[in-house]
């Protein structure tokens, strides 16, 4: 696979657009451009440090997720989350368009960073990030989120590893996100000067509460739609 380039746009006015560039490699991470400025104090690793955070101040100066949405929070620092802007997902395959609120907009790009950043417990979501759909409603994070879980489950197979079918391990990875949001809330809380981006964070983090406490009743309404397979022989 190629890498791949998303733009994400955000038009305030014919006077007032900012634009971020995200490419990924093959292994799903953001590919890394030298910033022009000094990281602020918020992205040291040590800054309020996530509680279940897995790595070791002195193997890493700073918080690999701080450091992918540093540009996003100071880009939007002064910027109120309900205020309108009009939104294009610019990839090699699409554009999207969509007028919303900054809130729901940097949520999305928000959560493309994050999944990109390197951090243990967003890696997951890699999968995802390569194929990233703007502004994905609840029903489609479910399914996007749950097939990629059982793809997974089929590399195991493949490796000979243990599989669940049940969607456990599926649940404590967003479980583990719940954490993780809540805590870099607390980060970036004094860092910005209005609540765009601690609301993207919050939005994000309503959708990760959403997802571990109503997945498994939101299955059960897609289930109908596999009827076709439920009916077929195995292997066929």
């Amino acid at each position: 696979m190629e890498p791949r380039q998303i733009i994400y746009r955000f038009e305030f006015s014919a006077e007032n657009t900012r634009e971020f560039i995200v490419n990924i490699d093959t292994n799903g991470n953001a590919i890394q451009k030298v910033l022009s400025v000094e990281l602020p104090e918020w992205t040291d690793l040590s800054f309020a440090k996530c509680s279940h955070c897995p790595l070791q101040d002195f193997e890493h100066a700073k918080c690999p997720l701080a450091v992918q949405i540093v540009q996003a929070i100071e880009a939007f620092q002064a910027v109120i989350s309900f205020d309108s802007v009009c939104l294009s997902v610019v990839t090699e395959e699409r554009t999207i368009t969509q007028r919303t609120s900054v809130q729901r907009a940097l949520s999305s790009l928000m959560g493309l960073l994050m999944a990109t950043s390197g951090c243990p417990y967003t890696d997951y979501f890699k999968p995802m990030a390569l194929f990233h759909l703007p502004l994905a409603s609840a029903d489609e994070t479910v399914y996007r989120a749950s097939s990629m879980y059982m793809l997974a489950q089929y590399y195991r197979a493949k490796a000979g590893q243990e599989t669940d079918v049940t969607l456990g391990g599926l649940k404590q990875i967003y479980h583990y996100m719940d954490e993780l949001n809540r805590c870099m809330v607390k980060r970036i809380q004094g860092a910005i000067k209005q609540d765009a981006a601690v609301n993207a964070l919050v939005l994000l983090d309503f959708f990760v509460k959403s997802f571990s406490y109503s997945f498994e009743d939101e299955l059960e309404e897609f289930q109908g739609l596999f009827r076709p397979f439920l009916n077929m022989d195995a292997g066929r």
